[in-house]
């Protein structure tokens, strides 16, 4: 069973394998080549939640913390694994010992528990009431993450917003010590070397056209509530054009976007309208909307993230960026860890584009590395173009995946692109954690987030 486990630093170790003893009592856990063991219960029969307590307490000895099993991550000391209950139902340690209550779903399809407050620890759990009371939490936890998918994108595009442009060295000397750590003015007095986006002085909280072509995605996938993608593709390419000729397209658009809403407006088929040789970030800075509409069915993701990209950038390595991007939101819906979603976007991705095949690749190997290091030229590049993003974006998640902050503050106090790259990075935190793993300033400051939140919804009500 794989596990996580937070070290002192706070970073989050993933080669963590937790082995049961006979009944799932002793247990052993192995962090790389380290082995802690504990034994079992010493009374008359085996008490696994005890056994995972001792292991919890011996870890915290050296500054440690187990904070759940690899499709959860939700809480400390997650208990029943499929492997313990036949895949069906659990008690989560967070929670307490089974007579304080306390049950959680374990579902099949991806080992996520969800944890349901008040639940009566009877032998008749499945009973009516108890069942729609599992459903109801469910459902919440469904559509928190979905929220924070949507709300996530934009917060991290917002922190990004007035960083693009700059070096890594002038973010951390307008905003010191350590770069922005918060929404501030595209024009705000304190950066050094003027301003780098000129026009309309946006407020902070403000997205980008990343978050403004995302929201096109998200509404085009509305307006075909079937998923047919014969009407998904003109629906998308519509909303495009009604974005680019919108007053508020002030936001320093990509010219390959406007090249190709602008081929599709004078009437260009679908499949041409895009610029054929582009690999910019502008296709899959925009496609988290798809990862949620169908993470259940991946062959349809797959294609929708694809044509999507192919309205305005043509080259392979957008294409193909595009779909990682799109997979990764899916897979961060039911928990899977970023190893896992690494492994997965290589398979599914890597193997039509060699751009993004090597940048890809490189990621586990710098995740010790600075992110002045790993998120500029000697690293994973500067992410103006879509390999280099996607990456990128990945490899700040990898770096925290329970921590949204950490995980878009990184993303953005970087040199180039750095509201794609906390556009895509939020997008895909915000669906592993939730919406309530956003700060509570930045839920409520960013730009309609009202209508993020909605838009979320609505989203998950088409699934």
């Amino acid at each position: 069973m794989t596990m996580l486990v937070r070290e002192s630093d706070g970073t989050i170790r993933e080669d963590v394998e937790l082995r049961f003893g006979y009944d799932a009592a002793a247990m052993e856990l192995s962090i790389g080549d380290e082995t802690i063991s504990v034994p079992a219960h010493p009374g008359d029969r085996p008490d696994a939640h005890w056994t995972m307590q001792k292991l919890g307490e011996k870890l915290a000895e050296s500054g440690r913390q187990l904070i759940g099993c690899g499709t959860c991550a939700r809480f400390q000391f997650s208990g029943m694994s499929r492997d313990m209950s036949a895949g069906t139902v659990g008690y989560c340690l967070r929670v307490g010992h089974r007579v304080k209550g306390g049950m959680v779903e374990i579902t099949h399809r991806c080992g996520e528990h969800v944890y349901n407050e008040g639940w009566e620890c009877s032998e008749a759990w499945n009973e009516e009431p108890v069942m729609q009371r599992r459903g109801a939490a469910h459902r919440e936890a469904r559509v928190s993450a979905f929220e924070g998918a949507m709300v996530g994108l934009a917060v991290g595009d917002a922190l990004g917003f007035p960083c693009e442009f700059r070096s890594r060295d002038q973010i951390v000397a307008s905003f010191p010590p350590n770069g922005v750590d918060g929404f501030v003015a595209l024009h705000d007095p304190r950066w050094q070397g003027g301003v780098f986006i000129a026009g309309k002085e946006h407020p902070p909280g403000t997205f980008s056209d990343d978050t403004q072509m995302s929201l096109a995605v998200a509404d085009g996938l509305l307006d075909v509530p079937s998923g047919e993608f014969d009407e998904l593709m003109p629906a998308i390419a519509v909303r495009f054009v009604e974005w680019s000729r919108s007053d508020d397209n002030d936001r320093a658009p990509g010219s390959t976007c406007m090249t190709g809403c602008q081929n599709l407006a004078a009437g260009m088929s679908l499949r041409s309208a895009g610029v054929a040789d582009s690999k910019g970030a502008g296709a899959p800075m925009r496609v988290v909307p798809i990862g949620l509409r169908f993470g259940r069915d991946r062959e349809q993701l797959l294609k929708v993230a694809r044509a999507s990209s192919v309205l305005t950038h043509g080259h392979p390595a957008a294409i193909e960026s595009s779909a990682a991007v799109a997979l990764a939101v899916s897979l961060a819906l039911y928990k899977q860890t970023p190893k896992t979603i690494h492994a997965a976007l290589l398979e599914e991705c890597g193997a039509a584009s060699p751009e993004l095949r090597r940048r890809l690749q490189q990621v586990p190997a710098l995740l010790d590395a600075p992110p002045e290091l790993a998120l500029g030229p000697e690293g994973l590049g500067e992410s103006w173009v879509a390999e280099e993003a996607v990456a990128s974006a990945l490899w700040c998640f990898w770096r925290s995946p329970a921590d949204f902050r950490r995980t878009v503050l990184t993303a953005v106090n970087t040199i180039g692109d750095s509201d794609t790259i906390g556009c895509i990075a939020g997008g895909i935190s915000g669906a592993f954690n939730g919406l309530d793993a956003i700060p509570r300033e930045w839920r409520e400051g960013i730009e309609d987030g009202a209508r993020l939140r909605e838009t979320g919804r609505r989203l998950h009500d088409l699934r």
